[in-house]
């Protein structure tokens, strides 16, 4: 199952649905917003979704160099 942004959207709605079922609003919300904060450093470490940052890969660059 590849990784890609859609399921990344998924789960956070899911993680945010349930954290507001089980936790108290304020504590809900901060743990809503640490799980967007972590995807969205996931993603852009997989250079994936809208926050990518779209580099080159290594091997690419490697090559360029030498």
């Amino acid at each position: 199952m590849a990784l890609v942004e859609g399921r990344f959207e998924r789960r956070l709605a899911l993680f945010a649905a349930t954290a507001r079922e089980v936790c108290e609003p304020d504590v809900a919300e901060l743990f809503i917003g640490r799980a967007h904060r972590i995807a969205d450093s996931l993603q852009i470490g997989l250079n994936i979704g809208p926050k990518a940052l779209h580099l080159p890969c290594r091997a690419a660059m490697d090559g360029v160099r030498g």
